[in-house]
Parts: C-alpha cells; structure tokens; sequence
C-alpha cells in the first residue's frame, strides 16, 4: 500500500511539473499600446528563470523526499531482535533497502540536474547562479559551525544517542561497526544536506536579514526532532523519553541555533540581490485579456 502511495505522490508530482512548464514557457502578448522595458523577449526570460529556480529548488533538496520515504520505511514493524546491538543492526539494514533506491533513482540524478540548472545559468540568469553558489556555501560553512557544538556536546558528552553523521554512512553502506570509510561517507551525507538547507535558504529569501537565516535553522530543528531518523533511535520527540529530555533537545537546538547563525550572516554578505521568491512571483508580467 505505501508503494502505491509513493507512485502516486511521484506521478503527481510529475504532472504538476509538467503543467507548470508548459505555463511558464507559454509566449505572452504584449497588450496594445504598452511602453517600456518589460517585452515579450523579457517576460520569456523571466519566466524561465522563474522555471529554472523552482527546479533547482526541487532538485537541491531531495532530503524532504527522503523523509517521505523513510517515514513509510521505519514506521513499519522491526524485526525481533534479542539485544540492543541486534535492534541497531535491523535498523540499520532496513533504512539501507530504502538508501539503495533513494541514492541512485533520487539523490544522484536530482545532484545532476543541479549541476546542469548551476552551469546552465551562469552567464544567462546570473542572480540564481549567485543564489545558487552562495546557498550551497552557506549551507556547508553553517554545517560546520553546527558541528562545533553538536559533536564536543552530542557525542563527546553524550547529549545525543549517537553521531548522526556515522549513522548516515551505516544506512548508505548497511555496513555496522562504522568503519572509517562508511565515517567519510556518512560526513559527505551531513555536509551534502547542510549544503542543501543553505541553497533552500537562498532561493527562498534571497538577500535577506541574518535573522531569517536564525529562523530557517529552528525549522529544521523542529524537523529533525520530530522526523526519522532521529525518532527510530526511541528518543521520542523532541528526546522526550529518558534519559535524553532535556539535553538531546537543548543540544541539538543550540547546534542548529548556530547553525542559523552562521548561515544567515554568509548569505546576507554574499547573497548580491534582495526580492524573495515569492516577490519574483509577483513581479511576474501579467498575461493579457
């Protein structure tokens, strides 16, 4: 039943896209008598431009697609296991049968259209290029500034059940103990999604107060403490279940609370141009009656 569920979310998803296609790349009239710079040839600019942002948004954060998935994966009964050791092993094998179609049939292509959209639009459409580059920057430099807190306190302290980087490289590989190959893996996984959360950022808002960044950061707090993988290791929400309430939740907020920090300053000094995507919608030239 989840499979069905799944296919129909990608066909919808498919179909919507096609939609919006053919209405961003639809020729549109200038109305009679209309003066000044906005033309037809712009209006087209504009337009896809406004293609080319949304599909690099899709595609530079295939992690909410993850989600999705994982959700349908690891809410489904476990194995028995005997021990603690054994439960972390069923774990472990069963996200890595999702990992092994998520990686090349979501993760990869969707990096590869990224890089596409990121070449394609340097020297046409320099303002996603710069939002582009300085997302993924700010992202990976702000993933950095998390860890400064979340390993000395998560793992070196303990306010954390484990080091999530090497859990991801144990789910990619399905490999268990951590070696240090599957380690580089799973870091590469961190840093990838951290770049990610930055290029969501900056498509979004754009050149915008170092604040939002700071906000945009306890989102995905809140996303992280109340979604897998975090909640298959039976901390609970928010690390309610003890012994981890309150220092999982207050570790990793003040991770991700440096983590806003950080990407809301690089962004705000390298982002070149302010308007939200949501201004570009607006700016739009309206089609003729």
């Amino acid at each position: 039943m989840s499979e069905m569920v799944f296919t129909l979310v990608l066909l919808i998803i498919t179909l919507g896209a096609m939609v919006l296609i053919v209405a961003l790349t639809r020729p549109r009239r200038k109305p009679t008598g209309q003066t000044g710079i906005i033309s037809g040839a712009t209006s087209a600019v504009s337009n896809a431009e406004l293609f080319w942002t949304l599909l690099a948004l899709v595609t530079g954060n295939p992690i909410f697609m993850l989600l999705l998935r994982a959700s349908n994966k690891t809410g489904q009964p476990m194995p028995p296991a005997e021990d603690m050791m054994q439960m972390m092993m069923n774990i472990v094998m069963t996200v890595h049968q999702f990992m092994a179609w998520y990686l090349p049939y979501v993760l990869i292509p969707s990096l590869v259209i990224l890089l596409l959209i990121t070449l394609y639009s340097r020297t046409r459409y320099p303002r996603l290029f710069n939002r582009i580059i300085a997302g993924l920057g700010a992202g990976a430099l702000g993933t950095i500034a998390l860890d400064i807190f979340r390993y000395p306190l998560g793992v070196q302290l303990g306010g954390l059940p484990g080091d999530l980087p090497t859990m991801f490289g144990m789910f990619i590989t399905g490999t268990m103990p951590a070696t240090t190959a599957v380690i580089l893996i799973g870091y590469l996984y961190h840093f990838l999604n951290g770049a990610g959360f930055g290029l969501t950022y900056t498509l979004i808002a754009g050149k915008a107060k170092w604040y939002w960044g700071l906000v945009w950061a306890l989102i995905i707090e809140i996303l992280m403490m109340t979604t897998p993988p975090l909640l298959i290791m039976g901390v609970g929400p928010f690390g309610i279940n003890p012994p981890w309430w309150p220092k999982l939740f207050l570790t990793s907020l003040i991770a991700h609370i440096s983590l806003g920090i950080a990407l809301g300053l690089l962004a705000e000094r390298f982002v070149k141009e302010k308007g939200t995507i949501f201004a570009i919608l607006r700016s739009r030239p309206e089609s003729s009656s």
